[in-house]
């Protein structure tokens, strides 16, 4: 049974941990454990996930590619130096056997085919035998998303400058650029985040929030917190919270496993919530190819026949499309061609 993870949104404030207490609270919890050699064939638990003991290594939190990270003092500098460094070396990939699971007023599951690139390319299609069900997708110019079975249907898209009048027009459960940050290509900029405290694994792993505040596309200010393992330098969610502390949007990373080529630990498993949509996704990834050269195509909006676009940022776009698109009658939907 996986541990329901604490969120930022319910943290009361003023928790603050300078880096140097979070740095020995770490070193304290490094000091304690027991670690076999690498070629013991023991497995660990870590948020529900098995992990090969080869993965750990006894001064650093986790073992990775980044020669000078070994060794090093697990500082929250430390920290956000190694996950920048994974993004480095996945600056994108494509996952083309990934099971999609919608959890709405009905559960299915789609096969999936997702590719992501930093910084804002991303593209997921659902499919079900009926063809093509859902896209979504954004490029460094615009975002786009489209369900078969919504009405009316239509491609609804728009640039991510007029994010803000297509979120008014249309409550899109969809944030493009936080959820490329989701998917671990884009890196952290140190110097806009601070550390919180945050609860210990039931292990006693210990964890922290890396936290920082910004202004959404309606110039509203929001906070990101993304909840991190200090033992292992593993995002284990990421979280959008307005300024009232309401959740916006939460993503939980699990099953971990280590990239051969690169050594990074990627998740197998993101479980997405955006809450006032009422919408949930699991994505399991499945196998991946790491750093694919992307054709060109990948991230041009698509073109489905009878389906006009719709630019939610053109003022002269209808409004009658939402807030909550119709499903059309099974005996009414098409095929798409």
């Amino acid at each position: 049974m996986q541990e329901q993870l604490p969120t930022y949104a319910a943290m009361p404030s003023g928790r603050a941990r300078s880096a140097s207490e979070t740095a020995r609270r770490v070193q304290a919890f490094l000091n304690r454990r027991t670690f076999l050699g690498a070629a013991a064939s023991v497995t660990l638990s870590l948020s529900g996930c098995s992990w090969s003991r080869s993965v750990f290594h006894p001064t650093t939190f986790v073992e990775d590619s980044t020669a000078d990270a070994r060794g090093s003092e697990p500082t929250v500098p430390n920290i956000v130096n190694i996950l920048n460094e994974r993004a480095t070396l996945v600056r994108g990939w494509r996952a083309t056997q990934a099971k999609v699971t919608y959890y709405g007023p009905r559960t299915y599951t789609l096969d999936s085919m997702i590719h992501v690139e930093a910084p804002r390319n991303f593209s997921l299609v659902a499919r079900s035998i009926r063809g093509s069900e859902v896209e979504l997708g954004s490029n460094d110019e615009r975002f786009w998303f489209w369900v078969k079975d919504n009405e009316p249907n239509v491609i609804l898209t728009a640039r991510h400058s007029d994010l803000g009048i297509a979120q008014k027009r249309f409550p899109l459960p969809f944030q493009p650029e936080w959820l490329v940050e989701v998917l671990g290509v884009v890196p952290i900029d140190e110097g806009t985040v601070r550390v919180e405290d945050a609860p210990s694994s039931p292990t006693g792993q210990p964890r922290v929030f890396v936290v920082s505040d910004r202004v959404n596309a309606q110039g509203q200010p929001v906070t990101k917190a993304m909840l991190v393992d200090t033992s292992h330098a593993l995002v284990l969610q990421h979280e959008l919270i307005s300024e009232a502390r309401v959740p916006i949007a939460r993503a939980e990373l699990h099953h971990y496993t280590i990239e051969p080529k690169t050594k990074v630990p990627l998740p197998g498993l993101i479980k997405l919530d955006w809450p006032a949509a009422k919408t949930k996704l699991d994505i399991k990834v499945g196998s991946m190819d790491i750093n694919p050269a992307f054709p060109p195509k990948t991230w041009v909006l698509p073109e489905i026949p009878n389906c006009p676009l719709v630019d939610l940022g053109d003022p002269d776009a209808p409004d009658n499309i939402g807030p909550e698109p119709k499903v059309r009658p099974a005996s009414q939907r098409r095929h798409r061609t």
